[in-house]
């Protein structure tokens, strides 16, 4: 009973009135933290992405180092720290010219300007059989790499372990059909038309007495052929002429020969 007395109108309409402060200041909190999540997941998807990456070169025992902007926006400032550093001999052990120097001047300073979807590649390390790694890199190298956004007003910094194990334990498959069976095999059918093409061209040089000796391992029939003609045994039906290509004082047997007049009358 005391409680409804004291319960007054005025006393409700003040607790009403804390209850909605209260509620109109966590409105104000929620909003302003949805406010500033909404800030940093547009930042997100619209900040540069710089990476560091190895990957094998296609046909060769090299493998190339790449800094590629994978963001939707401009990198700027960028730079590559090498942990441990990069080795820092100008020749190989053969004796070349190392690729090192060009990797090291490269990143030496920082890169003013990466566009969106570009790349830097260099040849990271190379090797011959037996012997996969001439420039004696590391096999783990970290490439520590920091860039900032486009207004210059957010810096990143990302670590990307280089690791040369990864890259020499990948496998491939090709099969006959893919583009690089199908040039080998174009390959291999080129070699065959040169060969038979060079074996043509020395038994031609031989008929026209270019040659010192007729072309050995040529087919009856082939030869037949170039003669003009072939018999059941594969010899020449008739023997080529002066026109035909043959030096002038090779002549065959001709119509007016004594010989051949009196086999004939035989």
């Amino acid at each position: 009973m005391a409680f409804i007395e004291w319960w007054t109108a005025e006393r409700a309409y003040t607790a009403l009135t804390g209850v909605l402060v209260v509620a109109a200041v966590f409105t104000v909190v929620v909003g302003l933290r949805q406010l500033k999540q909404q800030t940093r997941d547009s930042r997100a998807r619209s900040r540069p992405v710089v990476t560091a990456m190895l990957t094998p070169i296609p046909y060769t025992r090299s493998i190339a180092l790449i800094v590629r902007n994978d963001g939707p926006s401009l990198a700027r400032n960028v730079r590559v720290v090498f942990s441990p550093p990069l080795p820092t001999h100008d020749t190989v052990e053969d004796g070349q010219d190392s690729i090192m120097p060009f990797l090291r001047a490269r990143y030496s300073k920082a890169i003013p300007v990466l566009a969106p979807g570009s790349q830097l590649s260099n040849v990271y390390t190379y090797g011959i059989p037996g012997h996969e790694n001439l420039e004696a890199v590391e096999d783990v190298v970290v490439a520590r790499v920091a860039y900032a956004d486009n207004d210059r007003a957010h810096t990143y910094e990302d670590d990307f372990p280089l690791d040369l194990r990864v890259i020499r334990t990948g496998t491939t498959s090709t099969g006959s059909n893919s583009p690089e069976g199908q040039a080998k095999e174009a390959v291999k059918i080129l070699k065959r038309m040169g060969e038979a093409a060079a074996e043509i061209n020395r038994t031609l040089r031989a008929l026209t007495g270019d040659a010192p000796e007729p072309t050995r391992g040529l087919p009856p029939q082939l030869l037949a052929q170039l003669l003009g003609g072939s018999s059941k045994d594969g010899l020449p039906l008739s023997s080529p002429t002066e026109g035909d290509g043959l030096p002038s004082d090779v002549d065959g047997p001709g119509e007016g020969d004594p010989e051949v007049r009196e086999e004939g009358a035989r």
